[in-house]
């Protein structure tokens, strides 16, 4: 389900790549390159799984239509890996 199916990168800003319902972006992070999966809603609502971190990230929003909802669901996710990556709680592959 996660697997990339569809290279979608040069065309889509906040995604590489789309799976079956489900999106992926390596984000980097304070040096380290970090593998996200996620699914997107209407208005910035998104669901994050990052393995390297062994975390996933629940963003809820009302952003209807704007397109700054996606721009902040994004922006809420690269704070809260920088947090995790100078806690020490990301690995890159391999590293864990």
């Amino acid at each position: 389900m996660l697997a990339p199916h569809v290279s979608i990168g040069a065309d889509d800003p906040y995604a590489d790549q789309y799976g079956y319902f489900w999106y992926g972006k390596v984000q980097h992070v304070a040096g380290k390159a970090l593998p996200v999966s996620f699914a997107s809603g209407n208005g910035g609502n998104k669901i994050y799984v990052i393995p390297a971190c062994h975390l996933v990230v629940a963003i809820t929003s009302s952003a209807y239509g704007h397109g700054y909802g996606q721009r902040r669901s994004e922006t809420i996710l690269r704070g809260v890996l920088a947090a995790e990556v100078q806690a020490g709680e990301c690995q890159t592959s391999g590293s864990r």
